[in-house]
């Protein structure tokens, strides 16, 4: 298998992820945004909010590092750049920015795929004797 083969499957395998559930969350907030952003932005400016919303659901459904990696990103480099413009409004209102950053970022690393699911009931180790 070469290393193209090897890294789209690593991307699109079907993986276990305990609380994928909270994967939810991100979906959530995007969802409350959407419709202000359509407002202010127009069509152009909510793709990036359907985008976390379509990752979001399919994450809940197939949890893949596809679906997982963009999230946690955007949500970590969202974190970081609130944080690191403390003094840009009232404290309470970036609080609450950094918060809806932070908690998603965390929930989704607790949320992140592990090892790949393989098929239940099949011995593989007969395949390796040879």
């Amino acid at each position: 298998m070469n290393s193209t083969s090897r890294f789209v499957r690593m991307l699109l395998a079907k993986r276990r992820a305990r609380f994928k559930e909270a994967a939810v969350l991100p979906g959530i907030i995007a969802l409350l945004f959407l419709g202000l952003v359509i407002h202010d932005a127009g069509a152009i400016g909510a793709v990036p909010y359907v985008a976390i919303v379509l990752m979001s659901a399919s994450y809940l459904i197939r949890p893949m590092w596809i679906c997982w990696a963009p999230l946690f990103a955007a949500f970590t480099v969202y974190t970081a750049l609130i944080a690191m413009h403390p003094g840009s409004g009232p404290t309470n209102e970036w609080v609450l920015f950094l918060l809806m950053g932070l908690v998603p970022a965390l929930l989704l690393w607790l949320a992140r795929p592990r090892e790949i699911v393989t098929d239940v009931g099949v011995d593989r180790t007969k395949d390796h004797e040879a």
